[in-house]
């Protein structure tokens, strides 16, 4: 990940920012991620990619890759991801802009959710905690692809704020689903057919 120069690798790290994580474990620096275990083919994807050898973690219903490794921490770091991101703001990560649209498209497979409602109703949204990470993330879609979204504060049932951005309209769906997934040669299939559904 020292250099995000394809669409693969922007996608990935978009993945990490949202569903995966960067430690210290006493002297080690790890870079882990976990998935349901219906979307395993996402990880072991990124396991060919890497050309890993260490073992693929199975538990209940996900899996989880584990890798420590100095260097892929390092760079991770480099492009703003920081440990326990969950309660620690970040920014958008500085990559090229031709690889934007597979960098938000793997951030939302690991934090964005989309909902057909009975009514025919669509809400496409994407969530986080980092209040910087969203302001800057919105920023983008408008400017870079003129995509409209509105961002809400929202609490969670412990308490803590989430950030919640949700696309306005039907419009601005669509062009986020023709936009984001243009490039990137792996997604979630779940996710993509759910978008699929969206009548034109």
């Amino acid at each position: 990940f020292k250099d995000i120069d394809s669409h693969e690798k922007a996608y990935f790290l978009g993945l990490l920012f949202s569903d995966g994580y960067i430690c210290t474990q006493t002297l080690s620096k790890v870079t882990g991620i976990a998935v349901q275990l219906q979307d395993e083919y996402i990880i072991k994807y990124l396991y060919s990619a890497l050309q890993l050898k260490t073992k693929l973690n199975y538990y209940k219903n996900s899996i989880k890759l584990s890798v420590t490794n100095k260097g892929m921490y390092e760079d991770l770091v480099s492009h703003g991801m920081v440990e326990n991101k969950s309660h620690s703001e970040y920014h958008f990560p500085q990559i090229p802009k031709e690889f934007y649209n597979s960098f938000i498209l793997g951030y939302f497979d690991g934090d964005g959710c989309i909902t057909i409602k009975s009514s025919g109703a669509i809400v496409v949204s994407i969530c986080g905690n980092s209040k910087t990470f969203f302001v800057e993330l919105q920023k983008v879609l408008k400017d870079e692809f003129q995509i409209e979204s509105r961002l809400n504060q929202e609490m969670k049932p412990s308490g803590n704020y989430l950030y919640v951005l949700y696309l306005r309209g039907r419009k601005n769906q669509l062009k986020f689903k023709d936009i984001m997934y243009k490039d990137s040669p792996i997604f979630l299939t779940r996710k993509h057919d759910k978008f699929m559904k969206i009548p034109c």
